[in-house]
């Protein structure tokens, strides 16, 4: 099912966590919506079937999920305290399931949403529910001011704020540039980073029922690429990368690793084959380079 892109969704940039600018432009939020899963419950008998067909929505005004959606099923023992048993688990859009009469409990996720509900199956009868989950999506997507663009892994960790002044609560994360997450409605804080480096940006986003909220964060970093000068062996090579500070910034076996870094003075070494290489490098915002290590050093004139 589509999502409606919210008009809400502009741009979010923000500053860096560690920053101490106070000139950080205010950003415009919607209203905070805070919609928790609502159920339509109906019973119509049946001379055919016994059982219970399910269904969900996005939101109240949307139509039924037509994406796989995992379903859980559970037939209650006694009083029901402590005594379940599963009956059924599937993932597919609106499962049709035929079920002795009883209590039941109905348990869904799509996305990074879960709720449940208890049901009852009566006799000679169906039980349609739809359940609508309040839920919307969350496109991030993090850039860089490199020049030329290059490709970089971006981290976005998505964390739920619940109401002010609580710990924002981790709700999922995302290595994948512009994918979508489904989320419940509510206020969410958006992590981005770049890895290997020491680039990390947040930005704030709502997101609403049935809607599409987008979110494009600038880092404003430099890319450096680490090299090894005519090595052609296989011998493992150990990567550590500190700041000006000597504050250990990455630590990688890769070959040649590519870090987004912000501007500062930085130090790498390299350790191949029991041999230490030690080399400086200066990185300003908007510059990718290339630094080689081990490389022979003229001779002074």
């Amino acid at each position: 099912m589509a999502l409606t892109i919210s008009q809400a969704s502009a741009k979010t940039y923000a500053p860096e966590l560690a920053s101490t600018d106070k000139s950080t432009p205010h950003v415009s939020l919607p209203a905070a919506i805070d919609a928790v899963p609502e159920f339509t419950i109906n019973h119509h008998r049946d001379s055919a079937r016994t059982g219970l067909n399910l269904a969900a929505r996005m939101s109240a005004d949307s139509g039924t999920i037509d994406r796989p959606i995992h379903w859980t099923i559970f037939k209650l023992q006694g009083d029901g305290r402590g005594q379940w048993e599963q009956r059924e688990d599937v993932s597919l859009p609106t499962p049709r399931f035929d079920l002795e009469p009883g209590k039941y409990v109905v348990q869904v996720k799509y996305g990074h949403v879960r709720t449940a509900r208890r049901i009852e199956i009566r006799d000679g009868m169906v039980t349609k529910m739809t359940v609508n989950l309040n839920i919307g999506g969350l496109r991030m997507i993090s850039r860089l001011t490199a020049t030329p663009e290059v490709s970089a892994k971006a981290e976005h960790l998505v964390y739920r704020i619940k109401r002010p002044g609580a710990a924002p609560e981790l709700i999922g994360r995302s290595e994948r540039q512009g994918a979508v997450l489904r989320l419940a409605a509510g206020t969410y804080k958006i992590i981005s980073r770049f890895a290997p480096g020491n680039t990390v940006k947040e930005a704030t986003a709502r997101v609403r029922p049935g809607h599409l909220s987008a979110v494009e964060i600038d880092h404003f970093a430099g890319v450096a690429t680490l090299t090894l000068h005519q090595r052609k062996n296989a011998s493992p090579v150990r990567w550590v990368i500190t700041d000006d500070t000597g504050t250990v910034i990455a630590n990688t076996q890769e070959r040649r690793p590519v870090l987004v870094l912000r501007s500062g003075l930085y130090t790498a070494t390299a350790t191949v084959g029991g041999i230490g290489l030690v080399k400086q490098f200066n990185l300003t915002a908007g510059e990718t380079m290339q630094v080689e290590l081990g490389a022979p050093v003229k001779a002074a004139e």
